[in-house]
């Protein structure tokens, strides 16, 4: 019912961020090819599946995302495909196929290396089946579901798949006596499957849920939804406490709202909530839990696409507007990454052609921007979304090319932040208490901040430190944002040195022979050090300066410095004027200068001879 609402309501007048290149092609040309389904193994593999031709294909995406050859795994008049992958990187593909008189539902496995076992025909004979889909538990078995017409009547069926993909009993779920339709199902860790459907009561369409035993017995039926108004397309998702969310689509008398119930890991239910606004029809709603226990629930409103977030206790957050103004958005879809961020795809009018669009919720719940994925020029419909072990997000839909719908597909690309320090001290330096500053480009990054080693915790920029001891430290600071953190923090190791180890002694000679004079200066290194010697020499009135020395010493080492006049003829007379008998005196200053900066001037007596 609320699946042919849905339908009817779309013709109906009413921010390591990601960054995603251009979509591929993988479907043929030359024929139409829909609703495509995906899911992503252990290996980060992603299985693509859709109907082209009436018969189901399939492709495989590399990690790197490089597809392999398109298999076509049914005979002709299949249609409605999904997708599972069990912990062995083994998935599980279900449709609907006519056998000539009526619909059944097959099913295919794909080996971890892609090549498909034989094809398995699991519902009856004799009355139609449709609605097919499917779950799979930790131990790779595959409980998959549909509605049969019984003679009278449509009925919920199951079936599961054991581990080597031998299929058990059929069994029917629903009562007899009124059309039940639209099945769902997830699976918690304990193996034990919830299927939740749509039943009439014989005025109106009821939710109701079973679940069934790990080893398959079927629970009692329970009806979620209040009676009174029509409520149906249900959907289901498990927390990592076994307890089952189921979301549907409910008449308030005027328009339909989203509606939710969580069922205790006993599937006891608890309270319903009613979680979008009154005044314009809520439908087509989807739900995944994170691994924090948290529900993020998407659905399309009047025409804008909407999500709320529950809390682990079952609290809901306030509802967010996703889809931007001014054109219609619709059918949305959500999947939850490893650290807890939602991704929803719908697709959104451009006001000539349907685009599909995307944007990723924070842990936080915070939206990032919203991007547009498919090409402009045609139209673009029906997004699905799955999620890698690396969070990436991969995206297919259908778009036409011109003459024919093709199956796309697009795998979001992480840009790690990338942290750099644009000021503080580096190597040596006498500054105790250093600072430092650092940068990422990205907008919405945040820093945390490690000193010798010792754990990261939050920082902003610039980060200051205080009195820290003599000796070797080391910097890091790592930038994060909603795509992640920086797996390469910025580092920068210094020394804390704030005491000048060296000493130096000064004498002069003076030399007939040569008509030469010189001041020695003699200096003995406790570190590596850096000495400079200046001076002049007065004699009588005249004053004459000595040509500068520098030299570099390392720890332990002593040299000599020579200090002459600067002009040669000065040591002439100098030399002339000291045989005269002429007073005479030098002044000379010695800087020693270490490589952090610690800096020490000394005034060196000399006596000149005469």
């Amino acid at each position: 019912m609320a699946a042919c609402l849905a339908l009817a309501l779309l013709a109906t007048p009413a921010s390591a961020t990601l960054s995603y290149p251009s979509p591929q092609t993988l479907s043929d040309a030359g024929q139409d090819s829909e609703r495509s389904q995906v899911a992503i193994d252990g290996s980060d593999r992603a299985t693509i599946i859709w109907s082209r031709l009436a018969r189901i294909q399939s492709v495989r995406l590399a990690a790197d995302g490089t597809p392999e050859a398109v298999q076509t795994l049914s005979g002709g008049g299949a249609f409605a495909p999904r997708v599972v992958v069990d912990g062995s990187d083994r998935a599980t593909i279900i449709w609907g196929r006519g056998d000539g008189s009526n619909y059944r539902i097959q099913s295919v496995r794909l080996a971890a290396d892609g090549t498909p076992e034989a094809v398995q025909t699991l519902s009856e004979a004799g009355q139609d089946s449709r609605g097919p889909e499917v779950a799979i538990d930790g131990s790779g078995r595959a409980t998959i579901v549909w509605w049969r017409f019984d003679g009278a009547n449509d009925r919920i069926q199951s079936v599961r798949l054991a581990a080597d993909g031998t299929p058990g009993p059929v069994q029917t779920l629903s009562e007899a006596g009124q059309d039940a339709i639209s099945p769902r199902v997830a699976i918690d860790g304990s193996g034990r499957a919830t299927i939740a459907w749509q039943r009439s009561d014989g005025t109106n369409s009821r939710v109701q849920s079973v679940r069934l035993a790990s080893d398959g017995t079927p629970g009692p039926v329970q009806t979620l939804s209040g009676a009174g108004q029509d409520a149906g397309d249900p959907q289901v998702a498990i927390d990592g406490s076994d307890r089952a969310r189921v979301v549907w689509v409910r008449s308030d008398g005027a328009n339909y709202r989203i509606q939710s119930v969580r069922l205790a890991a006993d599937g006891t239910p608890g309270p319903v909530l009613t979680l979008s606004a009154a005044g314009q029809h809520a439908v087509t709603s989807q739900v995944a839990i994170d691994g924090s226990d948290r529900a993020t629930i998407v659905w399309w409103r009047g025409p804008r696409i909407q999500s709320v977030r529950l809390a682990a206790d079952g609290t809901p957050g306030p509802v967010q507007t996703l889809s931007e103004a001014g054109q219609y958005a619709a059918f949305p879809e959500v999947a939850i990454d490893g650290s807890d961020r939602a991704t929803i795809t719908w697709y959104r009018s451009d006001g000539t052609n349907s685009r599909i669009q995307a944007v990723r919720l924070a842990a936080d719940g915070t939206p990032g921007p919203v991007q547009t994925l498919s090409d402009a020029g045609q139209s673009a419909l029906f997004p699905e979304v799955a999620i890698d072990g690396s969070d990436r997000p991969t995206i297919t839909s259908y778009r036409s090319d011109g003459t024919n719908n093709r199956i796309q597909s697009v795998r979001a690309e992480i840009t790690n932040p990338e942290t750099t320090i644009t000021s503080g001290p580096f190597g040596p330096t006498k500054n105790a208490s250093p600072s430092f500053a650092f940068t990422d480009e990205a907008a919405g990054t945040t820093f945390e901040c490690s000193l010798d080693s010792e754990p990261f915790s939050p920082c902003s920029s610039p980060k200051s430190y205080s009195k820290l001891p003599e000796g070797r430290h080391s910097f890091e600071v790592r930038a994060s944002d909603s795509d992640g953190t920086d797996p390469t923090p910025a580092e920068r190791g210094f020394t804390v040195d704030t005491k000048l180890e060296g000493s130096a002694t000064a004498k002069s000679t003076q030399k007939q022979q040569g008509k030469k004079i010189k001041v020695k200066v003699r200096v003995k290194a406790g570190e590596k050090l850096t000495a400079k010697a200046t001076g002049k020499i007065k004699v009588g009135r005249k004053s004459y300066k000595l040509k500068p020395q520098i030299k570099s010493l390392g720890s332990g080492q002593s040299k000599g410095l020579k200090l002459k006049p600067k002009k040669s003829k000065d040591a002439k007379r100098i030399i002339k004027d000291l045989k005269q008998g002429k007073a005479a005196k030098a002044k000379l200053t010695l800087k020693l200068t270490d490589r952090a900066g610690n800096g020490k001037s000394k005034q060196l007596p000399v006596k000149l001879r005469r």
